[in-house]
């Protein structure tokens, strides 16, 4: 018997800083309302399983959701600062390629993008 893949959806979060992004996120997947804004300093993965019903169309499946949470579209890397050294909206090109400065305790491969394509998990893994 061939094993059966999970569809999976994977959500990216943009948006400016302080807008509810990990609010959102926080209330889909943990069903939990978070009263204090504590910046989100790194993109952050999280994962529900949903049940699709279909009605009489075809039995019910389970799917996989992604969410990556973002942090603020302003968030300075040393690419937001125009001329006047007033911060503008960074270029979407820039961010969604993750191209920024990794220093320190931060530094990571950069060949590896939380974006990149990746086979759907196997139902009953």
């Amino acid at each position: 018997m061939a094993a059966e893949t999970c569809p999976i959806l994977r959500v990216t979060l943009l948006g400016m800083g302080g807008s509810g992004k990990t609010s959102l996120v926080n209330a889909f997947v943990n069903n939990t309302a978070i009263d204090a804004h504590t910046p989100t300093d790194h993109p952050t993965l999280y994962y529900k399983t949903v049940l699709s019903t279909r009605g009489s169309e075809g039995a019910d499946e389970w799917s996989m959701v992604e969410i990556e949470d973002t942090y603020s579209s302003y968030r300075a890397d040393g690419k937001t600062l125009n001329e006047n050294g007033r911060m503008v909206p960074r270029n979407v090109k820039n961010f969604l390629g993750l191209k920024r400065r990794i220093s320190g305790a931060e530094a990571v491969d950069e060949t590896v993008l939380p974006f990149g394509l990746a086979e759907a998990p196997k139902a009953g893994r």
